[in-house]
């Protein structure tokens, strides 16, 4: 079953209703804005995700991110401490670790980016995982926190809206969050005093209504200057400097959108009905 989507990534695209295999977590996609990111059932060790790496960490459902020969894993080590750790690819060994600070939520991040121009790694530790949502960027050349940010008694944490994904924008000038009530705010990393400028998603668009069971949380990816968040059971597209909604996706009857990801010229996204997921492409140019 295939339905056409119009102006995403440029190009049309087809929706397409696929089954996975029996182990849902066989196929859950990766986050491919820049970095793979990889989330592992509880307390595995990182010997189970990427094989060959001379270490026993350990971490409950953390980030990997992959970076050229390098690999950052948000993690505890052997004597419970916590920060994110760094292992050469090549060879499995252990090359850093960035221990978490106080105030600095790393050990229990739910997702790590790369950012090319400040070369420095945003880890993010967001509700509900954690009471409040962190964001920090982290050099590892001199194990220093360059820029933080945490909802802790700001006026939106005090009327329990809290910021629930996070994704540096491509710009490498802020950083886009949303919250639970699907609303799009955006973090100036050139002032560490500002806060977050809100803006309601709520009025841009419809919002078709799924069981209260079947809510997942919204998330955020960027691609080729395009911002991409889920609500429910639908993606949106927002455009230009304004962040304009250009578009919204809405694929098969799995149920709410539990996470996506855009690899290469495909959007895919994983329904919270189980073995159930969407995959958007854009079709070959025509053959002239």
């Amino acid at each position: 079953m295939a339905r056409e989507r119009k102006d995403f990534l440029g190009g049309t695209r087809q929706a397409v209703r696929s089954g996975c295999s029996s182990d849902p977590d066989t196929h859950k996609p990766s986050n491919l804005s820049g970095l793979q990111k990889k989330h592992v059932g509880t307390d595995l060790t990182i010997q189970t995700v990427v094989g060959g790496l001379k270490v026993g960490w350990r971490w409950p459902k953390q980030s990997v991110v992959l970076l050229e020969c390098s690999i950052f894993a948000s993690c505890k080590g052997r004597l419970n401490e916590y920060g994110i750790g760094v292992w050469d690819g090549t060879t499995g060994d252990q090359t850093g670790f960035f221990y978490e600070p106080p105030g600095c939520a790393l050990g229990d991040a739910d997702k790590l980016q790369w950012l090319d121009g400040t070369r420095t790694l945003m880890a993010a530790t967001m509700f509900p995982r954690a009471d409040s949502s962190f964001i920090s960027l982290l050099d590892f050349r001199d194990k220093n926190v360059v820029w933080s940010w945490c909802d802790v008694g700001t006026p939106a944490s005090l009327e329990d809206k809290h910021a629930v994904h996070a994704i540096a924008m491509e710009d490498g000038r802020s950083i886009c969050v949303i919250n639970q009530y699907d609303d799009l705010g955006f973090l100036d990393l050139r002032s560490s005093a500002g806060g977050v400028r809100w803006r309601s998603r709520s009025k841009l668009m419809s919002r078709k209504k799924v069981h209260a069971e079947e809510t997942c949380y919204p998330k955020l990816a960027t691609h080729a200057g395009q911002l991409f968040a889920s609500t429910n059971d639908a993606i949106s597209v927002f455009t230009g400097p304004d962040h304009a909604l250009t578009s919204t996706l809405r694929g098969s009857d799995g149920g709410a959108i539990c996470d996506f990801s855009i690899g290469g010229d495909r959007l895919f996204a994983l329904h919270n009905e189980e073995n159930v997921f969407d995959v958007w492409e854009t079709p070959p140019p025509p053959i002239i």
